[in-house]
């Protein structure tokens, strides 16, 4: 248990990565209290538009592997139960500066 739901990342690779998905979305806006954005779906939920998202991790003898999420891996779906209209939510969470790592992979990666 990585002891989250989404991916954790620090900040300055996080801004970096929500500014590269932002323009791919629409009506997209900040959830402070969550450290998430939420965004209007394609039409028809077409994510062809989204990239993969790819992690490189570095292993013990300091060779880079990359680990690749689909964006129907790692785009969420959210209704809201008030008026039925769905949003995009990458499953995504700034994390802070003081954390231990740059990463911290939540349950979205391990599913």
């Amino acid at each position: 248990d990585s002891g989250s739901s989404l991916l954790v990342i620090e900040p300055g690779v996080y801004d970096r990565l929500i500014g590269e998905l932002k323009w791919r979305f629409t009506n997209c806006h900040n959830l402070p209290e969550q450290q998430i954005m939420s965004c209007d779906c394609p039409p028809a939920n077409d994510l062809s538009r989204i990239p993969q998202l790819v992690i490189n991790v570095i292993d013990e003898s300091n060779r880079q592997f990359p680990l690749c999420m689909s964006p129907d891996e790692y785009i969420l779906e959210s209704v809201d139960p008030l008026d039925g209209r769905t949003s995009c939510v990458p499953s995504i969470q700034r994390g802070s500066d003081s954390q231990p790592v740059p990463l911290i992979f939540g349950m979205t990666f391990m599913r």
